[in-house]
């Protein structure tokens, strides 16, 4: 991770990622979606949030499908980065796919995350968790009022400003293990991202 302008985490996926997804106090006033890939954790503290991320997948997948290698070289050197992030309902989420030297790869942003999928089976593990984080979301925030979520996303914010200060400098880049099948389009959603993104 790299401190002072910038502050971006940069992970590099390829096969499947170690993945997970939790609810933290669901019903009350401090409830949050823990989303968990490899090292990073992905805390996402409203269902409009949620719902964003899973959007980007969804406007990607064609294009993903269509130029992302089935599987790639896992990739070589540096370490599984323990990574905080603070997804709310004012963090930047966007996502392309992109030419790279060694091929092409979607690009997703979540705050200051970002993602390279290097593969469709680093896409479609992914982009399913994500899904699953909003089916999680739904149920954790069903009961908090408009206020309590505000309140809850201004804690978020300041927890998070708190662990960016006491962050040291540097970059790390994860890495993860084997394939498994991408993750289809979701029945309904549009599939035409990778031309309204780029």
């Amino acid at each position: 991770m790299r401190e002072g302008q910038g502050e971006d985490a940069v992970g590099t996926l390829t096969g499947r990622p170690d993945t997970s997804v939790m609810a933290h106090h669901p019903g009350e006033q401090d409830a949050a979606v823990d989303v968990s890939l490899g090292g990073v954790s992905i805390k996402i503290w409203d269902v409009s949030t949620a719902l964003r991320i899973v959007d980007v997948f969804d406007q990607l997948t064609r294009g993903a499908l269509a130029r992302l290698p089935v599987e790639s070289r896992p990739t070589i050197g540096g370490s599984v980065p323990e990574v905080v992030i603070c997804a709310v309902q004012a963090s930047a989420v966007s996502g392309r796919i992109v030419q790279h030297s060694d091929g092409d790869r979607a690009v997703v942003r979540i705050g200051r995350l970002i993602l390279h999928l290097r593969d469709r089976e680093a896409f479609g593990a992914v982009s399913a968790v994500f899904r699953e984080s909003l089916i999680v979301a739904n149920t954790a925030f069903a009961q908090i009022t408009l206020p309590a979520q505000r309140s809850a996303v201004e804690t978020a914010s300041r927890v998070f400003a708190s662990h960016r200060a006491r962050r040291t400098s540097g970059s790390r880049t994860m890495r993860t293990g084997r394939a498994w099948p991408p993750a289809a389009p979701s029945p309904g959603r549009s599939n035409t991202g990778e031309r309204q993104l780029e």
